[in-house]
C-alpha cells in the first residue's frame, strides 16, 4: 500500500489532485469530530461550504425547513447560526432527520479540496478504526490534514501518524511518503501517552483556555463511534463500518 500524508489543504496544488485516491480528511479539533458526532446521532446530511455568507445563502434558496447552521469562526459561535463547532451540541435531539450547513475556520477547507477524490472519508481519533479498515481495502491510501491557518497543526498530525501505523501494520512492503514517515514518527514517539500530546497541542490549548477542555478530551478518544462519514462532492452522508 501506498500512503501519502499532508499536513494542510495549502499542500494540494489543485483540486484534481486527488482524483482517483481514497482520502480521508483529518480535522480533530473539531470539525471531523462534531461531522462523525452529527452523523451518528441521525442527520439527513450535511453540507459543507467554504464562507458564512454561502452557508446563510444556501439554507434560504435550498431548504426551508429542518436546516440548522452549524460551524465556528476562530473556535466561536458565529452571529446568525444555530451551533458551534462543538461534538457536544450535536445531539440526537438537535441533528437527527436535518440538513446542517457546516463552515469551519480549518475543516471545511479541508474536506472541500477532496470533492474530486475517489471517494472521500471524515475521520479522527473517534472513528479511527472504522476509518482504517475502510481505506486498508485499496492500494492508496491520502490522509489530508486540515492543519491551522494553511500551517501544520499537532493533533492532526498525531492522528494521521496512527492512521499510517494502523494501515502499515504487517505490511512489510508499503510506501510511504515523506509526509507519512513524518507523521508516523511523530506518533511512534507519542503512542502510549497520546491524551497528554493532543491536548499539549497548540489549539488545545486555545481551547481548553475559552472552556472547551471536555471537547479535547472527547475529540482525543479514540473508536467512540463505528459511523464512517463520506463526502460525495456536494453532501456527506454516513456508514456504519462493522456495526
Amino acid at each position: 500500500m501506498k500512503v501519502e500524508v499532508f499536513f494542510s489543504p495549502a499542500e494540494i496544488q489543485n483540486d484534481y489532485e486527488l482524483r482517483n485516491k481514497k482520502v480521508v480528511a483529518v480535522d480533530v479539533l473539531r470539525a471531523s469530530s462534531s461531522i462523525i458526532t452529527a452523523v451518528h446521532h441521525g442527520a439527513r446530511q450535511i453540507i459543507p461550504v467554504a464562507t458564512v455568507s454561502d452557508a446563510m445563502r444556501l439554507a434560504k434558496s435550498m431548504f426551508a425547513d429542518n436546516t440548522i447552521l452549524c460551524g465556528e469562526r476562530g473556535g466561536k459561535l458565529i452571529d446568525g447560526f444555530d451551533i458551534d463547532n462543538s461534538p457536544a451540541n450535536y445531539r440526537t435531539e438537535v441533528v437527527r432527520g436535518q440538513t446542517l450547513f457546516f463552515t469551519s475556520t480549518n475543516g471545511s477547507a479541508a474536506i472541500l479540496k477532496t470533492k474530486h477524490a475517489k471517494t472521500a472519508y471524515i475521520g479522527g481519533f473517534v472513528n479511527i478504526n472504522a476509518v482504517v479498515e475502510l481505506l486498508k481495502s485499496g492500494d492508496e491510501a491520502v490522509i489530508l490534514c486540515a492543519g491551522e491557518g494553511n500551517r501544520f497543526a499537532m493533533e492532526d498530525a498525531l492522528c494521521a501518524g496512527m492512521m499510517v501505523s494502523m494501515l502499515t501494520e504487517n505490511q512489510s512492503g508499503a510506501t510511504l511518503d515523506d509526509g507519512a514517515v513524518a507523521a508516523k514518527a511523530l506518533y511512534d514517539r507519542n503512542q502510549n501517552n497520546m491524551m497528554s500530546a493532543v491536548r499539549s497541542s497548540n489549539h488545545a490549548l486555545i481551547l481548553e483556555k475559552d472552556g472547551f477542555g471536555a471537547d479535547v478530551n472527547f475529540c482525543a478518544t479514540t473508536d467512540v463511534y463505528r459511523e464512517v462519514p463520506v463526502f460525495n462532492g456536494t453532501v456527506i452522508k454516513g456508514l456504519v463500518n462493522g456495526g
